[in-house]
C-alpha cells in the first residue's frame, strides 16, 4: 500500500482543481472569441452565398454550457450552421434544409472565405450547378477559379460556364477514370473533332455509366 496516500490524494485533487480552473478560463475566452468571429463570418459567408444564385440567410450558432460534462480538447461549445434558402422560410440546420447543390455552393462560399487558414488540400463539389445557369453559373465558375489558386478543386459534371474555369478534364466510368486531358492541350489540338471539343467543354469530371 502507498504510504501517505491521503496526502497524495489531496495533492492530486488540488492539481486537478487547478487544471480545471485554468481550463475554464481558456475555454471561456475561446467561446467568447468564437461568438465574436461567428457574427463577422456569417455576414461575409452570406454575401458569398448570395453571389452564387441563392437568396439565403446564413447564421452560425455557437452554444454550449461550461459544465464539466461538456468539456473537450476544443472547448465546451457546440457550433451549428443554420440557413434559410428561400425568403420567409424559417432557419434550420444546413444538413436538413439545403439540397445537394445548395450544400456545394454553401461549402464553396465558406471555403472561399476561410481559404487562407484552411488546411484542406482538395475539395470536391457535386451538383454545384443544380438550378442555375447563365450568369449565376459563371459566378460559380469564377469563385471556383479563385479558390483553385489556393486549393485543388474537383467538380462533377458541371455545365459549360463552370467547366470553362477548369484547368483539366477527366471522364470516368464505373470502372474508374479512363481519360484525362489538360485544357491547354485540347485547345491547341486543331485535329480534335467538334464533338470531342464539345465534350471537353462540358465538365471537369464527367461521369459515364457505361
Amino acid at each position: 500500500e502507498l504510504e501517505n496516500k491521503d496526502e497524495l490524494l489531496a495533492s492530486l485533487r488540488k492539481e486537478l482543481a487547478t487544471a480545471g480552473a485554468e481550463y475554464l478560463r481558456e475555454a471561456r475566452a475561446l467561446s467568447k472569441r468564437r461568438y465574436e468571429l461567428a457574427r463577422k463570418l456569417e455576414k461575409t459567408v452570406e454575401g458569398e452565398i448570395n453571389d452564387l444564385a441563392m437568396k439565403a440567410k446564413f447564421r452560425i450558432e455557437v452554444s454550449g454550457a461550461d459544465e464539466e460534462s461538456n468539456w473537450s480538447a476544443t472547448g465546451f461549445d457546440q457550433v451549428a450552421y443554420l440557413i434559410s434558402t428561400n425568403p420567409g422560410e424559417p432557419m434550420g440546420s444546413i444538413e436538413e434544409i439545403a439540397s445537394g447543390g445548395e450544400l456545394s455552393r454553401v461549402a464553396l462560399a465558406i471555403r472561399e472565405v476561410v481559404a487562407a487558414v484552411d488546411a484542406t488540400p482538395t475539395l470536391v463539389f457535386d451538383e454545384i450547378d443544380t438550378g442555375i445557369g447563365g450568369r449565376a453559373a459563371g459566378a460559380v465558375g469564377k469563385k471556383l477559379k479563385a479558390l483553385s489558386r489556393r486549393k485543388q478543386g474537383l467538380c462533377l459534371t458541371p455545365p459549360p460556364p463552370i467547366a470553362s474555369a477548369r484547368s483539366s478534364r477527366a471522364t470516368a466510368t464505373q470502372n474508374g477514370i479512363f481519360s484525362s486531358r489538360k485544357r491547354a492541350a485540347a485547345a491547341s489540338n486543331p485535329a480534335a473533332s467538334p464533338s470531342s471539343r464539345a465534350r471537353n467543354r462540358c465538365g471537369c469530371a464527367a461521369r459515364n455509366g457505361g
